[in-house]
C-alpha cells in the first residue's frame, strides 16, 4: 500500500471515529434549582443549561436583589433568599445545583431533604475534615450527589477518547498537562481567606481529566507555591506527579500536572460573560501501538475551543491542543502530520 493510500485510510478512520462523538445527555431532563447567584453561575452554569435545554425553575441567593436581577435576565420564574425556602418549593425530581464557596457546603447540605439530588461545585470542602463531613452527610441523608467535573466531557477530550475507543491510539503510556493562565482571583472575594487555593479551585479539573484516562493513581506527589504577584493569596502554582506504576512514565510532568497562574493581567485577553481570563493549556498523550511488522510514527494534532463549545462550559476561553503519537505498521506510511479540522462555529 502506498504512503498516500495509507494516509488517506488513516484520515478516513479518524474522521469516522470523531463523527461518532456525542455529548452525554440525561435519559430524562429534570428541573434545576440553583443555590448561589455568583460569577460562576452567571457566566457558566446558566448559559450552559440554556444551551443544553435544561430548565432552571428557581434561583437562590442570600442577596435577594442579586438573585432577582439574574433571574430576570435569564427568565427564571422563582427566586429565594434561603436554601430552606428553595427546598420547600422544589418538586421531588428537582436537581439542586449548589454553587457556593466550599466552606459553606457543610452548613447548606443538612437543609436538603433525604434522598435529594445534588450537584456540588468543586471543591468538596476546603479541608480533608470538611470533605469527610460532606461525605458522611451524603451517606446519612441518602443523597444522589456528585461534584462538578466537566473537563473530561470537553469536545476535545471526547474526540480523542473516540479515537482511543476505535483502537487508533494504542496503549497510552504517559499523560502530561501544562497550563499557564491569568486568573482574576479578585472577582471571588472568599478566596482571599482560602487556606488552599490552586489545586482545589483549579487544577482539580486536570487531575480528574487524567483520572478519566488512567483511573486513580497509586499515589500523588505535589508541591504548590505562592506567586509574588498575588502574595495575599494562598499558593497559585502547582507541579504534581501521579504515580501509575512502572508501565506509565511520570517524570517531571508526564503522568502529572503543571499549572502556573500569573498575577499580572495580560495585554490580550478574551472577554466572556462579564469578566476576562486567558488560559493556554496543553494536554499531551503518548501511546504505543504494538503490532507485528515494520513500525513508523505518524504524529497528529487536534485543536479545539473548550470554553465556547462544551455543553457544561466554563466562563473562559480555553484552547487545548492534544498531541497524538502512534506507531504505524504494515502500511508503509512515512512520518507526517494529520490535521483534524473542526467545523466552523
Amino acid at each position: 500500500m502506498s504512503n498516500s493510500h495509507a494516509t488517506d485510510d488513516l484520515h478516513t478512520r479518524i474522521l469516522e471515529a470523531i463523527q461518532t462523538v456525542r455529548q452525554p445527555r440525561p435519559k430524562q431532563v429534570r428541573p434545576i434549582i440553583v443555590i448561589g447567584a455568583g460569577g460562576i453561575v452567571r457566566a457558566a452554569h446558566l448559559p450552559a443549561y440554556e444551551k443544553a435545554g435544561f430548565p432552571v425553575i428557581g434561583l437562590m441567593d442570600q442577596q435577594s436583589a442579586r438573585a432577582a436581577e439574574l433571574a430576570s435576565q435569564r427568565g427564571i420564574p422563582r427566586t429565594f433568599s434561603s436554601a430552606a425556602e428553595a427546598v420547600r418549593f422544589a418538586p421531588l425530581d428537582a436537581i439542586f445545583d449548589v454553587a457556593v464557596p466550599a466552606s459553606q457546603l457543610v452548613h447548606i447540605l443538612p437543609q436538603f431533604n433525604n434522598g435529594a439530588t445534588i450537584l456540588m461545585q468543586k471543591p468538596m470542602g476546603e479541608t480533608l475534615e470538611e470533605a469527610r463531613i460532606i461525605r458522611d452527610l451524603c451517606r446519612k441523608k441518602g443523597f444522589v450527589a456528585g461534584v462538578n467535573f466537566s473537563l473530561r466531557y470537553s469536545p476535545n477530550n471526547l474526540a480523542v477518547a473516540s479515537l482511543a475507543n476505535a483502537g487508533l491510539l494504542g496503549e497510552i503510556h504517559d499523560i502530561e498537562v501544562q497550563t499557564s493562565t491569568y486568573t482574576p482571583w479578585h472577582l471571588w472575594t472568599f478566596l482571599a481567606t482560602a487556606p488552599r487555593l490552586e489545586i482545589l479551585y483549579h487544577s482539580i479539573h486536570y487531575f480528574d481529566l487524567i483520572r478519566s484516562w488512567l483511573g486513580n493513581p497509586q499515589s500523588v506527589l505535589a508541591r504548590t507555591l505562592k506567586n509574588p504577584h498575588t502574595a495575599n493569596l494562598a499558593a497559585t502554582k502547582t507541579i504534581a506527579i501521579l504515580d501509575y506504576g512502572n508501565s506509565k512514565r511520570s517524570m517531571g510532568g508526564p503522568g502529572g500536572c503543571s499549572t502556573h497562574h500569573d498575577g499580572r493581567q495580560p495585554r490580550l485577553s478574551h472577554r466572556q460573560a462579564g469578566y476576562r481570563r486567558i488560559c493556554r493549556a496543553r494536554l499531551q498523550l503518548s501511546s504505543l501501538a504494538r503490532r507485528p511488522g515494520r513500525r513508523k510514527q505518524l504524529p497528529g494534532r487536534l485543536h479545539g475551543n473548550y470554553g465556547r463549545s462544551a455543553i457544561l462550559r466554563r466562563g473562559i476561553s480555553f484552547n487545548i491542543a492534544i498531541a497524538l503519537r502512534r506507531c504505524i505498521s504494515n502500511h508503509g506510511a512515512g512520518g507526517g502530520t494529520v490535521p483534524i479540522e473542526r467545523a466552523p462555529r
